[in-house]
């Protein structure tokens, strides 16, 4: 059995890539339900319905063509056989050189790479059997991206002109086509993934913020991407927002059917947690964490930027902080305490250096919710113990 080891880019208020930058270490899907009891009742997942978008496997596909190694099928290998096959008259397409040139280099500062890819796939529409360019949803993606210190945002003009090139390959082509021969694998990987989707404890995350979400979640499994999860947040005309989770394929069983695994879940879940509870939060009680998030970032911000693929922002830096506190209680609270504790020690390491004190916080938290009904409530709390921790002395022993 073939199974990968991720460092999953997902999230960020980067990743976001969301990389959502999780050690490398196989936990059996179990481990991420509790083990107590049997859930009977309908959970978030049960309505929500993973599917293969043709407009993501075309983008992926292309940029695969092209030679981007994010995209590469090193797993499975049926897969890549089957687009290597049916795609061979279409290797030197202009769409392809221009997806090389615009992967590799950088074009006006700004490059289509890992994540990008995928949110491009998102602003086309396929109408007709011809691609159509949204630009107000390039619009929504940049300004998300720049909300949550991302860099490489899209260029209007170079997706136009790469969308052009784009519809020309997928007539020619006759992608819809291979598409469709591929429906019989694709609902493989969606029975498959569902199987341990249904296991996740999602409604633990409302019930610990003591909030409940009712965004829209729109789930895609990515056959083409084997590096990693993306997400990134989207507003709707009703003023909600939609969540967009790109999930890719975790590894191939025995017959070379796609697999995943649980740390695919975990990026999954956590994604969920950032960019539907932990980053709102942040972004309300900033002010009051921002002197010292300021101060801990000037150290460890480079540190971080790099563990996490984000900008080096205060901000960014504390709805990590809580993202990954509140994941890490996730974990004790189903009673995978090996894994919680796994989980502090990475993220400590990769710079995060008062997250132990952060989750003692929140285990506080959970005992006095008589007094704290909400997280929300709860920030204050968050500010003054960030205040008594980055002291004078604390950033004089950093900076050792």
């Amino acid at each position: 059995m073939k199974t990968k080891s991720i460092i999953f880019t997902a999230i960020t208020a980067a990743a976001i890539i969301f990389v959502t930058f999780c050690p490398a270490w196989e936990i059996e899907k179990e481990s991420l339900v509790d083990k107590s009891e049997t859930k009977t009742n309908s959970t978030v997942q049960d309505f929500i319905v993973p599917e293969i978008d043709e407009r993501i496997e075309l983008v992926c596909i292309v940029f695969r063509l092209a030679g981007a190694r994010e995209y590469r099928c090193k797993q499975f290998t049926k897969y890549n056989d089957d687009i290597n096959n049916y795609f061979v008259e279409f290797k030197n397409h202009d769409a392809v050189l221009l997806a090389r040139s615009l992967h590799t280099s950088s074009l006006g500062g700004i490059n289509i790479a890992h994540d990008r890819v995928v949110f491009l796939g998102t602003c086309l529409e396929i109408k007709d059997g011809h691609l159509i360019l949204s630009e107000q949803k390039i619009k929504d993606i940049n300004n998300f991206m720049k909300e949550n210190g991302m860099y490489n945002y899209l260029d209007k003009q170079a997706v136009k002109r790469f969308t052009e090139l784009l519809d020309d390959f997928y007539v020619k082509s006759r992608f819809h086509q291979f598409f469709e021969t591929q429906q019989e694998m694709y609902h493989f990987a969606q029975k498959q993934f569902l199987a341990g989707f249904r296991l996740i404890d999602l409604q633990w995350f409302d019930s610990f913020y003591g909030t409940e979400k009712n965004e829209n979640i729109h789930l895609v499994l990515t056959m083409a991407n084997e590096d990693g999860g993306y997400s990134f947040k989207a507003p709707m005309k009703n003023g909600q927002y939609e969540l967009h989770a790109m999930i890719g394929v975790g590894g191939t069983d025995d017959q070379g059917q796609p697999l995943f695994t649980a740390d695919d879940y975990r990026s999954f879940m956590f994604q969920y947690n950032m960019l539907l509870f932990a980053g709102p939060i942040i972004e309300k009680h900033f002010e009051s964490l921002k002197p010292e998030a300021e101060k801990l970032c000037s150290l460890m911000g480079t540190k971080i930027a790099q563990a996490t693929h984000t900008k080096q922002w205060p901000e960014t830096m504390m709805t990590y902080y809580l993202s990954y506190a509140v994941l890490i209680k996730y974990f004790k609270s189903h009673e995978n305490i090996e894994i919680s504790d796994r989980l502090l020690q990475f993220y400590q390491k990769n710079g995060f250096v008062w997250l132990d004190r952060f989750v003692e916080a929140l285990d506080r938290y959970e005992k006095e919710r008589n007094q704290f009904p909400t997280l929300d409530h709860y920030m204050p709390e968050i500010a003054e113990l960030q205040k008594s921790i980055v002291t004078r002395s604390f950033l004089r022993e950093l900076r050792k």
